[in-house]
């Protein structure tokens, strides 16, 4: 007994050794970025929901900087909302991997797009580039009508009550409705009660991954099996997010079947094609890649539209001459007929397009992004190693003092062409560079 005890004590303080050496090593390398010392095995104390984790790069910033270092395990990670290094690391072709982090959602997105990285994202990205070109957006400016005036109606309805409402649950609706018809054509009218599972599986699923983000065990897939809660709800959405895809795609296969006498003939690809038909067209893409980039985009193009109408409201409810402004620039353009709104006279509310420019800078949809350096990174004096995680800041560059006056406030005269312009990095909120998002 005494022997085994000796050998895991042994096993233990040679693990331990061999983190803190490779802890030592790497502050060596890094010893002019400063941050905080780390708890042997575990890293720095994470938060376990989105309010505390503001609070803490909001502590991190305010003691270290715009830059410091963090410890997740023994995974080092540079925290940064500098603009000078957000730049090097979104602008180069070189650094464009996820960190170990997104493989949390990768039972739900599997290799796709938001995920992927070397040849296979750059195929995909070439693949999906064309469907979302303004000409194609057009063609769906009916579709967005449509479902914008039931969105109006569900409002109106609510208006008349004189209650206070959560505008996000009707957002929600409307934003997959929206994006199921114009990039996968199906038809589902979420906002008169259909399709509401997908929805509530999509935002469990999404929860999930970020708990299971900031907690060190239930990272771990086989703890979090055996002991979380959470694991049926994991397992259930899933099983709801995987079925709709397969619908899609089953719709899709059908259609082209029935367009051609029980023979299933491809369509002609088009210039201005949909996202579904140019992923089923694609040859060098099977059935299994096309679900794989559904699930993608129904949850990158549902939860960030969502959030983005959502905060568009809650910021015009506070700031009355906001809304009177903006609704005086509608009124004028559309001449009090609503009816009469195109797509080119959408683009000439200039005021309308500040609104949601500063709203994108104060509420930030995606609040931080990470990428995982593929080769050593020369900034300055500073040489940041191969593997190092990069955690972009974005709402936190946003928020700084250095790149915005009054950084809290609600102000879209930040946006009037007649002021100058934030720099392009300084004002990322769909990233930048060969990254980029591709619904910006």
């Amino acid at each position: 007994m005494a022997t085994l005890v000796a050998l895991v004590v042994v096993i233990v303080l040679i693990v331990f050794l061999d983190w803190c050496y490779k802890v030592y090593k790497r502050n060596k390398q890094l010893e002019k970025i400063p941050g905080p010392w780390p708890v042997p095995f575990f890293g720095y104390k994470l938060p376990t929901n989105v309010f505390d984790l503001k609070c803490m790069f909001d502590e991190l910033i305010e003691k270290y900087g715009k830059t410091c270092k963090l410890y997740i395990g023994e995974s080092l990670h540079i925290v940064t909302c500098d603009a000078n290094l957000i730049e090097h690391v979104m602008k180069s072709n070189v650094h464009i991997k996820r960190t170990k982090v997104y493989d949390l959602a990768k039972p739900w997105l599997k290799d796709g797009l938001i995920v992927s990285a070397g040849d296979k994202w750059r195929q995909r990205r070439k693949m999906c580039t064309p469907s979302f070109h303004f000409s194609v957006l057009k063609d769906f400016f009916t579709l967005f009508k449509r479902s914008s005036n039931t969105l109006i109606e569900r409002l109106d309805e609510q208006a008349d009550k004189g209650v206070e409402i959560d505008a996000r649950e009707f957002i929600s609706k409307f934003s997959f409705e929206v994006i199921a018809e114009s990039s996968f054509g199906i038809r589902i009218n979420v906002q008169n009660g259909e399709g509401l599972d997908y929805i509530k599986s999509v935002d469990n699923y999404a929860k999930i991954v970020f708990t299971r983000a900031f907690s060190m065990w239930k990272r771990f897939e086989i703890l979090f099996k055996l002991f979380s809660e959470d694991f049926k709800i994991h397992k259930s959405s899933l099983d709801v997010i995987d079925e709709k895809a397969k619908i899609i795609i089953q719709n899709k296969h059908d259609l082209y079947i029935n367009m051609n006498g029980g023979t299933e003939i491809l369509p002609a690809i088009k210039k201005n094609t949909s996202l579904i038909d140019q992923l089923m067209h694609n040859a060098k893409l099977p059935d299994d890649g096309v679900h794989e980039e559904i699930n993608n985009f129904l949850f990158a193009g549902y939860d960030t539209t969502t959030s983005a109408l959502s905060f568009t409201l809650f910021e015009l409810s506070k700031h009355r001459d906001v809304q009177e402004k903006l609704y005086e620039e509608i009124k004028s353009t559309l001449n009090n007929d609503f009816s009469k709104l195109t797509h080119e006279n959408l683009q000439s509310m200039k005021y309308l397009d500040q609104v949601v420019k500063e709203m994108l800078r104060l509420r930030t949809p995606v609040p931080l992004i990470e990428r995982e350096l593929e080769e050593d990174l020369k900034l300055g004096d500073i040489i940041y190693p191969k593997g190092t995680a990069i955690t972009m800041l974005l709402y936190w560059l946003h928020h700084h003092e250095d790149y915005y006056s009054e950084p809290e406030k609600f102000d879209p005269e930040r946006f009037n062409p007649d002021n100058p312009q934030p720099s392009t990095f300084t004002y990322v909120p769909f990233s930048a560079g060969p990254r980029n998002c591709i619904g910006e």
